[in-house]
């Protein structure tokens, strides 16, 4: 099994309890603002294994809100600026000569980490509470892990994810040590899960190219798009976004989704000043309600969210096919054989 990517047993983090979500960090969400619509969080598995997720609490129908985060209440860039301690480290590392530049992610995570060392003087200690304790991501893998993947192009994959981590990780050490983080939230291992938490369960906001944390509305579960599949090159969260673009590609996907409601699961909304969730589809009271995260294979959810799908759930999943140089347009050569396929 591959190494799950963890913090130290003695940060602040979620103890087993029989309720799908701390009972606190519940009434902390409401007090601020969260309004959950005919949905609440509960056990989607056993509560034994502890998959959460959320739940309809009666029907609802296509296009309904289901749930509202207010801005206040996400941890984005705005809230890592308003840390006066974090603030100021960044700023003069920024104007320090030769050091590199710290990107919106790593400033996310520096936020992350920082706000869990505090404890209970945090703002969004009951959400930190119950976070996972450990994640999946390749990011955190050892190289024998990686290696157990085999195929080439999914051990490149985890070999790049893990290599911008340790490189994040490097950038992003002088920092900590200047607001003074234990040694504890220092860790490589401890930056692996604030990346993985960044890398699993933002979502996307306009003012920040990291996404925000989203207290609530990171607990539904993925659901992937319907097919037919069509094909698309993206970058990795823990690399930053691919530049190349191809226009045309992308306003004809664009006008795919938004023709069957595909990637309309929310967004953040000025007008409302919160981050909403939407139902792509009806829902029976006590369904579990899912999210669709964007189109990706199981070796992108996996890197970018440390879980794949069983075979045949995901209609979007692909791998690169070797064929054999002696192949040629449509026909096989004589002197081909079965083994090369």
């Amino acid at each position: 099994m591959a190494t799950r990517t963890s913090i130290g047993a003695s940060a602040s983090m979620e103890t087993r309890a029989p309720l799908a979500v701390d009972p606190r960090f519940w009434s902390w969400a409401l007090k601020h603002g969260v309004e959950p619509r005919d949905c609440r969080p509960d056990f989607v598995g056993s509560a034994r294994e502890g998959w959460r997720g959320v739940v309809a609490t009666a029907p609802i129908a296509t296009g309904a809100t289901l749930l509202r985060v207010p801005t206040a209440l996400l941890m984005s860039g705005r809230t890592a600026a308003a840390d006066d301690v974090l603030a100021r480290a960044l700023s003069e590392h920024h104007e320090r000569d030769g050091e590199p530049p710290l990107t919106p992610t790593d400033r996310l995570a520096l936020h992350l980490l920082r706000e869990l060392s505090r404890g209970a003087e945090s703002f969004w200690h009951l959400y930190l509470r119950q976070l996972p304790r450990s994640y999946a991501l390749t990011c955190g893998w050892t190289a024998a892990e990686r290696n157990a993947l085999q195929l080439p192009h999914a051990v490149d994959a985890a070999d790049r994810s893990a290599a911008a981590c340790r490189d994040a990780w490097a950038r992003a050490t002088p920092v900590m040590e200047k607001i003074r983080l234990p040694a504890t939230y220092r860790s490589f291992g401890a930056w692996a899960w604030a990346a993985a938490t960044i890398s699993s369960r933002t979502v996307f906001v306009p003012f920040d190219a990291a996404g925000a944390l989203c207290p609530v509305g990171d607990l539904f579960n993925y659901v992937p798009p319907p097919p037919p599949h069509v094909p698309k090159v993206v970058g990795t969260p823990l690399e930053g976004p691919s530049d190349e673009r191809d226009d045309d590609e992308d306003d004809e996907n664009d006008s795919y989704f938004s023709r069957r409601g595909v990637g309309g699961d929310g967004a953040w909304s000025e007008a409302s000043d919160a981050w909403v969730f939407v139902a792509r589809r009806d829902y029976r009271k006590g369904e579990e309600i899912s999210l669709c995260y964007g189109q990706h294979t199981n070796l992108g959810l996996l890197t970018h969210y440390g879980f794949t799908m069983s075979h045949g759930e995901n209609a979007h999943d692909e791998a690169p096919l070797v064929v054999d140089a002696k192949v040629r347009s449509g026909y096989t050569s004589p002197h081909t054989t079965a083994s090369a396929w």
